[in-house]
């Protein structure tokens, strides 16, 4: 059975992280300074009205980190021969782990981030945007345009908009609201499009591959339904900070593990090459 050659550093890295957390967890239960258990987990510091209520939600949110840890670092199950690995692979494979871990080491800065980590988040995915889009299928979406092409136009938009909308903020200048807009819309068409072409190229990606960035696609939707939830059940909507926090580092989590897995997909050998798409 083929192994991963980086799965003991892996595993050792995962149970530090993993040791933290419960010790973390002892000391919120204890002590009541829940403060470690949040920037371990939910990624950022309690709310004043946050309590040791919320320490059993804060602890499970260690388990998707922990997994994208894992999956992270574990590397591929298989890897083709370096000389036999085509160039346009390998880049896509670098921008796939950069994004991967770009998003995991700025996941834990405050939100809303400061313009630079906005920066930094758009042009590792802008990275990806590129140097995927020629290891892609070409399902054909609508007459006279290939769907890569679609893909590339979409990505562009999405994180080139980020990026204009991070600089503005780094300069003081008035922010577009239509922009956000846009963005938002082009961010979602690429991913499922990308989503969309994994799935259908059936020799390359692998379905759980698939399944996780759909899962990364919907989770964040999930913690917009928190506060109608909330507000519906006559909850105060600030006791759900932290099932909101929550679902917000799940998401994180999830697309950490699909930017990656991505990544390991393509370093298997294929038996027929890469489709070029131009």
């Amino acid at each position: 059975m083929p192994s991963r050659r980086s799965a003991l550093p892996a595993l050792i890295v995962t149970g530090v992280y993993v040791a933290a957390v419960a010790v973390a967890v002892v000391v919120a239960t204890a002590t009541g300074d829940l403060a470690p258990l949040w920037r371990l987990t939910i990624m950022r510091d309690p709310d004043a009205g946050e309590t040791g209520s919320d320490v059993p939600i804060a602890a499970l949110t260690a388990v998707p980190w922990a997994w994208a840890l894992w999956q992270v670092l574990r590397g591929p199950l298989e890897t083709a021969p370096r000389d036999e690995e085509e160039p346009r692979v390998r880049r896509a494979r670098f921008s796939l782990y950069a994004a991967a871990a770009t998003t995991l080491l700025l996941h834990p800065i405050p939100t809303p981030w400061p313009g630079w980590a906005e920066v930094i988040s758009a042009l590792s995915m802008w990275a990806v945007v590129v140097l995927i889009h020629p290891v892609l299928v070409r399902p054909v979406l609508r007459p006279r345009l290939k769907g890569a092409e679609l893909i590339r136009s979409a990505g562009a938009l999405g994180f080139g908009g980020t990026t204009v909308v991070a600089l503005l903020d780094l300069t003081g200048l008035p922010d577009i609201g239509l922009l956000y807009l846009v963005i938002a819309v082009a961010t979602l068409a690429w991913t499922v499009l990308v989503l969309r072409a994994q799935r259908d190229d059936d020799g390359r990606w692998r379905p759980g591959t698939v399944a996780y960035g759909i899962a990364a696609l919907v989770t964040p939707w999930l913690g917009l339904l928190v506060p109608a939830v909330l507000a519906m059940s006559g909850t105060p909507v600030e006791s759900g900070w932290t099932l909101i926090g929550g679902v917000g580092a799940l998401a994180g989590a999830l697309q950490v593990v699909w930017l990656a897995r991505s990544g390991h997909d393509l370093a298997a050998p294929v038996s027929r090459p890469v489709p070029v798409t131009g």
